[in-house]
């Protein structure tokens, strides 16, 4: 006989005794990673953005384009290592749902799509088979519809690997599926009943990936590094040119704007200071009037 343990807010307790196997002792283990990254026992101390000084001349600063300089307000961009960490956790702790998982934090971290997006992209959404052909043949940008918040329809560009992995998917688990599936649509990454995914399940299981990797976080955080990547390349681009002015400031919120259905310009603001900052080293000097 062994103890069962229940994870509450004020922390574990022992609440009756069964048997349990290698399976359970697994399970339990996770729970408590998650309860405490929750708790924010596993945070990690970051460097503030804000503590960063750019002193020398000639070099794109914050202050020059008048955008924020307040950072605490905002959650921190999942870094690269970051992204790493939590496939590793989908690849070790989902063996039997590991490709579904990776697929769908990949939509999310790769085309930035939300939560709701994924759950009910279905095969009519993705592009055909030929024109993804086509696109591989001429060396073009593959690029699809898709409904997003408030049933709103914007074009995305998924990469073409991307792409391929989920047709392949999608092979596999057309084999011997149910007519349900067939019927409420062939939803890619479907729920219980062949339909959507629940937004709750889908939060759920991917903050646990997260607080296996040591964060405290959810599968939104995956689309945040998109975007994060998207507004980094745009100023990247522009201050090669000259400098970073209001105009082209307002003209990188609305590049990201159209392409993500981002609607909260303060934190696209914020992730151009935080681009801005990290960008600013001997390569991003610009051309002072």
């Amino acid at each position: 006989m062994n103890t069962w343990v229940k994870f509450g807010s004020a922390g574990p307790s022992r609440v009756g005794q069964i048997s349990v196997g290698v399976n359970s002792y697994r399970n339990i283990f996770f729970e408590f990673l998650y309860w405490a990254s929750r708790k924010k026992l596993l945070d990690v101390p970051m460097d503030d953005p804000s503590s960063t000084a750019i002193a020398e001349p000639g070099v794109l600063s914050i202050n020059e384009v008048g955008i924020q300089k307040e950072f605490k307000e905002f959650l921190p961009v999942p870094s690269s290592d970051d992204i790493r960490k939590v496939m590793n956790m989908i690849a070790a702790h989902s063996p039997k749902t590991a490709r579904r998982n990776l697929l769908m934090f990949r939509w999310a971290s790769e085309v930035g799509l939300r939560n709701s997006e994924i759950r009910t992209l279905t095969e009519a959404s993705l592009p055909s088979r030929a024109a993804m052909a086509a696109w591989r043949r001429d060396g073009t940008t593959p690029a699809m519809l898709v409904t997003g918040k408030r049933i709103k329809t914007r074009t995305v560009e998924p990469p073409l690997s991307l792409l391929e992995d989920t047709y392949d998917y999608l092979d596999d688990i057309s084999d011997g599926a149910s007519p349900s599936w067939t019927s409420q649509g062939k939803h890619i990454f479907y729920g219980s009943k062949f339909g959507p995914m629940a937004l709750s399940y889908l939060s759920e299981l991917f903050a646990r990936f997260f607080a296996l990797a040591g964060m405290d976080s959810h599968l939104h955080r995956a689309r945040a590094y998109y975007v994060y990547r998207l507004v980094e390349g745009k100023v990247q681009e522009l201050t090669l040119h000259g400098k970073l002015d209001e105009l082209q400031v307002a003209t990188i919120l609305r590049f990201v704007a159209d392409r993500v259905g981002h609607e909260d310009v303060k934190t696209l603001r914020h992730y151009i200071s935080l681009a801005v900052i990290r960008l600013s080293g001997p390569e991003a000097r610009i051309i002072e009037d």
